[in-house]
């Protein structure tokens, strides 16, 4: 559980609910509610943990939860870089790659790594907290 005790730093303002709303409606989305707690709290902020592997890569690396305000980079920008559809960006590695939620249809979503050389999806896990949980 060293997700939900993990230590972020530097956060920068506060979001509001009115930001994730904002962002929910913009891409047609509803934000793992887990997700949503954290980002009010520590927003813009970079995790104690920094560390995950995936099934085709080991010590890949998140640097900063993307802001939920309007600042450069932030989740709305990055998205609609990203521009596909039910993608919504939340984590930015060192390297110009976004761990993102991808929805389905009926609104379940997993945790997938953009690529952006390659422009690919590759899933990582099911939800948010055991992502958080796989950092080390």
């Amino acid at each position: 559980m060293k997700g939900k005790n993990m230590k972020w730093l530097f956060k920068e303002k506060d979001c509001t609910e009115n930001d994730i709303s904002r962002i929910e409606k913009k891409f047609d989305v509803i934000l793992p509610s887990d997700y949503v707690e954290l980002v009010l709290k520590h927003n813009g902020a970079y995790p104690e943990f920094k560390i995950y592997d995936t099934e085709t890569n080991k010590e890949n690396m998140v640097q900063v939860l993307l802001s939920c305000c309007d600042e450069a980079m932030n989740v709305d920008e990055v998205t609609s870089l990203i521009n596909l559809k039910g993608v919504v960006a939340f984590f930015a590695d060192p390297f110009g790659n976004y761990l993102c939620f991808q929805y389905s249809i009926d609104n379940n979503y997993q945790i997938v790594l953009w690529n952006h050389e390659t422009r690919t999806l590759e899933v990582i896990c099911d939800n948010f907290s055991d992502f958080l949980n796989k950092l080390y």
